[in-house]
């Protein structure tokens, strides 16, 4: 018998345990729409969450240690050190004056203003798909396109969706990205196979976002392709800087570090600004100086996300989630069926976690019993998994991504103080035409395959003959009764 997992004692039930995580997202949203659009201020709605989990939890050690455990999640330390040093590298970028550098280059081989976020998205879709990260492609590339587009009249919010949705097209395709790996073995089918078929959905996507961004910065550029800015050729030497975002990548693609990558491009652009005499001692570690400014820049963001977590422990404590998905896997009645509970379990668990990696992992698994019965296809199963996570998780408010780029954009000057992340989501259309592709998937059916128990026993995967879900590998398949012909449901509408 499988050990019962055990919930920590709240009053009221599930719908009440899950209050704390409503009042969070509501309280976002009513700032977002009352004009109160800074991260600063979302403190709010995050500690009346916080209280009411205190009053909600019979036991106040469990409702403690819900606490730490969502403060002790590793991925929280990862985004912490990813926005610090990002903005460390937003100050290195400004004080070392690459932007003047790129401007100086766009005007001398006449760039288009108007093309920008359109190049901002390609550049970010390569990255991407190399390193398989996306915060760590917004971190690299954010700092020097973004007040690049407003040096140049580029729409800075258009060029900031289009970079948010370069980065999520690798993390979706990138055989290295974690997604990628987490929906594929959660899935119980090989990562190569994954991605071969994932391509279409990716380039459909790509190809819709790629449009919009060329029509879009066209029509909503200050002066289409006319606008010019004065270059000084004396600036040319400030491309030296490039060193920076290069290492980085570099790193990335050689090793898949991003915190080794981000220390490393950081610390370049220290040497570069101390040998050509662009910063002194105070300028680097007074309280004034780059370091203090570029970790300030970042904290309204990083207590914010450290909120998040908070709240995300005392709702997974508490068992909200789980319980939750429990009782939509009662609702699965068909393949079209299961396959639209399946979307809707991702999307719940990406709002509630705000992690495509997360909840492909924590997802995946459950959503794997849910579709087996009906012999979906594993390779389908897993692209509608991480389809879904990455692009609910991009076109959150309050997810490390959108946050991140709005925080570089205000200490960049590029966008006003108080900016706000809707700002931007109007135009992360990657993620919009992502989420979109696999809801026709799900409903009409459209590229849906299935698998026989002949080829899924090829491949050592055996359903049980009574619950038609996957026999846990290492199992003596003779206890099951196994025969090799059942059929499972099969009902495919």
């Amino acid at each position: 018998m499988p050990e019962t997992k055990k919930y920590a004692a709240t009053y009221g039930g599930t719908l009440v345990s899950g209050l704390p995580m409503m009042v969070m997202l509501g309280g976002i949203l009513v700032c977002a729409f009352t004009g109160l659009r800074s991260p600063i201020c979302y403190w709010s709605a995050g500690v009346l969450s916080i209280i009411i989990g205190f009053f909600i939890y019979k036991d106040k050690r469990e409702f403690s240690e819900a606490i730490l455990e969502g403060i002790g999640n590793r991925i929280l330390r990862t985004m912490m050190f990813a926005l610090f040093f990002a903005g460390i590298m937003s100050k290195i970028i400004a004080a070392g004056g690459l932007v003047s550098g790129l401007i100086w280059l766009t005007s001398t081989i006449n760039m288009p203003a108007a093309l920008i976020p359109e190049i901002s998205f390609l550049i970010a879709a390569l990255m991407s798909t190399a390193t398989g990260t996306s915060l760590g492609t917004v971190t690299a590339i954010a700092p020097i396109l973004v007040p690049l587009a407003a040096a140049l009249g580029s729409h800075v919010p258009l060029t900031c969706g289009a970079i948010l949705s370069g980065a999520v097209f690798g993390d979706n395709l990138a055989p290295v990205s974690d997604t990628t790996i987490a929906s594929s073995l959660t899935q119980q089918t090989e990562v190569g196979r994954v991605v071969r078929s994932r391509i279409k959905y990716s380039l459909l996507g790509g190809g819709i976002s790629s449009v919009l961004f060329i029509v879009l910065g066209f029509t909503m550029s200050q002066s289409g392709i006319g606008h010019t800015v004065e270059a000084d050729p004396a600036t040319a030497i400030n491309l030296v800087f490039l060193i920076v975002p290069a290492l980085v990548v570099i790193l990335m693609l050689k090793t898949s570090n991003l915190i080794a990558s981000l220390l490393m491009g950081d610390l370049a652009g220290f040497v570069l600004l101390f040998l050509m005499g662009r910063i002194d001692y105070e300028g680097f570690a007074g309280k004034e100086g780059l370091v203090a400014n570029g970790i300030s820049g970042m904290v309204n963001v990083t207590v914010f996300v450290w909120f998040i977590f908070i709240v995300t422990g005392i709702v997974q404590k508490a068992g909200t989630l789980d319980k939750m998905i429990e009782w939509l896997q009662t609702k699965a009645k068909t393949s079209r069926s299961a396959e639209i509970i399946c979307n809707c379990i991702t999307t719940c668990i990406v709002v509630c976690i705000v992690s495509s990696s997360a909840s492909c992992a924590l997802g995946g698994a459950l959503e794997r019993n849910i579709i087996a019965p009906y012999h979906i296809a594993r390779d389908r199963t897993a692209n509608m998994l991480d389809g879904m996570a990455c692009g609910v998780a991009g076109l959150l408010p309050y997810s490390s991504n959108v946050l991140t780029i709005i925080n570089i954009a205000v200490t960049a000057g590029a966008m006003a103080e108080g900016a706000s992340p809707f700002d931007v989501l109007a135009y992360n259309f990657h993620c919009m035409a992502l989420v979109l592709i696999f809801w026709v998937c799900a409903i009409t059916g459209w590229g849906r395959t299935y698998e026989t128990d002949e080829q899924l026993a090829a491949e050592g995967i055996f359903l049980d003959p009574t619950t038609s879900v996957p026999i846990p590998a290492g199992a003596n398949i003779s206890k099951y009764q196994y025969n090799g012909v059942h059929g499972g449901k099969v009902s495919k509408e």
